[in-house]
């Protein structure tokens, strides 16, 4: 946690001009929440959020893919689930809960084979007779537009892919998407809009992005460890020199930017790769309006916890930046670490 001093930094930063950017270095990462009662708490390999409950509630272990918080005194006995060896058969719709889950995700998400069915935000019967759990298809298929849905979402709960959204929607565009309405039809393909295997995602400049730093300390324990881990380039720990070879690790929402993405930032000559959660932008994509906020690792050990952390708060730019996604190579590269033990906070290598 920070100290005492940093807390009252951050309060002296409030009243300043231009304190909300500044503050973005003393929010960006976050430490781990607790999750609320009856939301997620774990769920299998692939779950990166909250394990723990708030005060009064308890992770209780539904199934080997999903726990939630149970408040005290409730059944311990948690629901039934679909059997892991067959797809569900359930009619399945939102609860209106949260906007993200929509009917077909409930439909397509609590039918799976490894069900992920938060039944505060899904609720099923047996009777499939008049709702089919969402195909996953081979061609183009239709999908039928309802309250709560964004291109973002609808390519998301079809294809698992919300940030080449432009590729497996049809015939659709940032206009159209700006102004989706409930019943309208849109044809959708995940293979790509053009057949065959999906397209290779050109290079897109996007503007207004936040930018903050973690590090060590800034993890829940305090580590390296990051969510979206893998093979070269990506990392099995945070790190990276900034090349387009061994690109430096990012945090954000795998619902804005796919896990794997490269992404340049001009400002800053690095590459980088997107392999971490952030709480806080999470938090900005789904409260703010689609606010693009990547969390950049700079780095420690354990060794020098306030060091990082004020290297965070002085690299941490007044204004929003401009970044490129899935760049080229060879665009030049400033290798030099955001932070070192031995040599302290880089703050030339910043060019905000």
């Amino acid at each position: 946690m920070r100290t005492t001093s940093k807390i009252i930094s951050a309060i002296v930063l409030v009243a300043s001009p231009g304190a909300s950017n500044a503050l973005g270095g003393l929010r960006g990462r976050k430490m781990q929440s607790c999750a609320s009662t009856w939301d997620q708490c774990g769920g299998g390999s692939n779950y990166a959020g909250p394990t723990r409950c708030e005060a009064g509630s308890s992770c209780v272990v539904q199934s080997e893919w999903y726990s939630q918080c149970t408040p005290a005194g409730s059944p311990s006995t948690p629901p039934p689930v679909p059997s892991p060896t067959t797809t569900g058969n359930k009619v399945c719709q939102s609860t209106g809960a949260h906007a993200g889950y929509t009917d077909s995700w409930c439909n397509r998400n609590c039918n799976h084979i490894n069900p992920n069915c938060p039944p505060q935000y899904c609720s099923c019967t047996s009777d499939s007779s008049s709702i089919a759990p969402a195909p996953t298809p081979s061609g183009s298929s239709s999908y039928t537009v309802v309250s709560g849905d964004s291109c973002y979402s609808i390519a998301q709960n079809l294809c698992g892919s919300s940030s080449k959204w432009d590729n497996v929607l049809c015939d659709q565009s940032s206009t159209t998407c700006a102004s989706l309405a409930i019943g309208k039809q849109i044809q959708y393909n995940c293979g790509g809009c053009s057949g065959g295997s999906a397209p290779a995602s050109a290079p897109q400049i996007m503007s207004g992005v936040k930018l903050t730093f973690y590090g060590y300390p800034d993890n829940d324990p305090a580590s390296a460890q990051i969510a979206y881990g893998g093979s070269a380039p990506r990392h099995s720990h945070a790190g990276g020199k900034g090349t387009y070879e061994d690109p430096v690790t990012l945090a954000s929402d795998k619902s804005e930017i796919d896990p794997g993405t490269r992404v340049y930032i001009p400002t800053l000559q690095k590459y980088f790769i997107m392999e971490d959660y952030c709480e806080e932008c999470i938090s900005d994509w789904d409260n703010n309006n689609h606010m693009h906020h990547f969390d950049l690792w700079i780095g420690g050990d354990g060794q020098d916890n306030e060091a990082v952390l004020d290297c965070e708060d002085q690299l941490t730019p007044s204004s929003s930046a401009e970044v490129i996604l899935n760049p080229a190579p060879g665009k030049a590269v400033n290798t030099s670490p955001f932070y070192t033990s031995s040599g302290g906070c880089c703050k030339d290598c910043v060019g905000m």
